[in-house]
């Protein structure tokens, strides 16, 4: 099977699921009940991470996907957990974003 050929999958497989899995396994280890992942990396990549992100949430949140993939749909707490970690994130890679100056 061939690999994407493009720097934010790369980037997203290779970087930030690595992280988040550390950092997950860190917490866990002396019983944290919960994780608040911090991930870094290049402002303009991390803005495009978050663009395509944005974008396959949003092809999640279709109603029909479920039923195309034959499977059941998240539920609520699933659904609100996704939707608290995407606003987190995408809040998060707007303030690390360079501001325009006049």
């Amino acid at each position: 099977m061939p690999f994407f050929d493009d720097d934010v999958a790369d980037y997203m497989s290779g970087v930030l699921a690595t992280a988040v899995i550390d950092q997950a396994a860190t917490a866990r280890r002396p019983g944290a009940p919960l994780i608040a992942p911090q991930l870094e990396g290049p402002m303009e990549l991390l803005g495009r991470v978050a663009e395509h992100v944005r974008r396959r949430v949003a092809w999640l949140n279709d109603c029909q996907v479920p039923d195309v993939f034959g499977i059941e749909p998240p539920d609520v707490e699933v659904l609100a957990l996704r939707t608290a970690a995407m606003e987190s994130f995408q809040r998060q890679a707007a303030a690390s974003m360079p501001r325009a100056t006049s």
